[in-house]
């Protein structure tokens, strides 16, 4: 009896979690343009608008995410980058900034997402934002930082401390590498569970 249940459980775990790794692929090839709050998955930016609304760079789906001063999620939206790296940061007119290492150009966004053809300035994402020792500076001093190694939130510690994006602990499953873990697990559990 207990060897079918862990074998069910294990096939469970193996089946969310390939959904999951499957999920992201798509949602980075904008196979699925989602319109719900993606796990916080290597994170590669934080910074804030003139509105106090913190963008968040996640690198694994391609996308910049948004949540309003109090941490709620408001939107997403996929850049186009060609499956390489990215660096972003808003400008005085809240545009996105957006430095892609596989293009010659930056792309520049409004800040609902929609691609700015004509901009209206210029700047480089290194103007609007630095990285030091694990925290992002945003253009308007505040500093953030990710806390946890494998739960993962946002926290502004100056100029005051507060936690600004938490999420669920099912979201923080499904975000990469987790998502890979899960898989090893659930086939190891399969293969103990065939040997009892």
């Amino acid at each position: 009896m207990l060897k079918k249940l862990l074998s069910i459980l294990f096939n469970i775990i193996i089946t969310l979690a390939v959904f999951a790794f499957t999920l992201g692929f798509l949602v980075s090839d904008q196979w699925i343009k989602p319109n719900f709050e993606l796990p916080l998955s290597e994170i590669n930016g934080i910074t804030v608008d003139s509105n106090d609304n913190v963008y968040v760079g996640l690198n694994y789906f391609s996308s910049i995410q948004v949540y309003d001063k109090f941490g709620n999620f408001l939107k997403n939206w996929h850049i186009h980058n060609e499956g390489g790296l990215f660096n972003f940061a808003i400008d005085d007119y809240n545009q996105i900034i957006v430095d892609v290492t596989r293009l010659p150009y930056l792309k520049i966004f409004d800040n609902s997402g929609n691609e700015i053809l004509k901009p209206v300035s210029n700047l480089s994402t290194t103007d609007s934002y630095k990285y030091k020792n694990g925290k992002f500076v945003a253009k308007n001093g505040r500093v953030y930082e990710i806390k946890g190694t494998i739960f993962k939130s946002i926290v502004m510690t100056y100029p005051e401390i507060k936690s600004v994006v938490e999420q669920s602990l099912w979201k923080q499953i499904f975000s990469v590498p987790k998502v890979l873990i899960l898989i090893g697990i659930g086939i190891l559990g399969k293969l103990i569970t065939k040997r009892l």
